[in-house]
């Protein structure tokens, strides 16, 4: 299955210009046996300015490539911090060194605060992150 624009209709004039977001990982650990039919890992990272926005999460990679995420974490917008959770979905690339999926990211305690979609891609070897962030207009 391909992720991209085209498939969730992020291309067809619903959103705001999209922004971009890098990011690193840092303490990432596999939490389980090599012989399991998935791999969970855990890990921290950091995204934006400065050391403020953060977060955590855990992603399962299941034998077909197919990958499930959770994370949560906060970040800081015009002086105000704010708590997000997201999940996401998506594939591993033939060699094995790229993510690539969709996020879903809300504020479960800030409703002035929108929801948003993300196109992720994460690579793996060198543990860096770059999201596509789509805003509804």
């Amino acid at each position: 299955m391909k992720y991209g624009l085209a498939m969730v209709g992020l291309d067809n004039g619903l959103f705001k210009a999209p922004f971009t977001e890098h990011g690193t990982i840092t303490g990432l650990k596999k939490l389980n046996k090599p012989e399991e039919d998935y791999t969970a890992v855990t890990f921290e990272f950091k995204f934006g300015s400065g050391d403020e926005d953060k977060g955590s999460g855990t992603i399962t990679r299941y034998k077909d490539g197919t990958v499930d995420a959770m994370y949560e974490g906060s970040v800081m917008m015009g002086g105000k911090r704010f708590e997000w959770q997201s999940i996401e979905t998506g594939k591993v690339d033939k060699d094995g060194k790229t993510v690539k999926g969709l996020e879903i990211v809300t504020f479960p305690h800030s409703p002035e605060q929108n929801s948003f979609i993300m196109e992720t891609e994460m690579d793996l070897s060198d543990e860096t992150f770059t999201n596509t962030v789509y805003q509804w207009k």
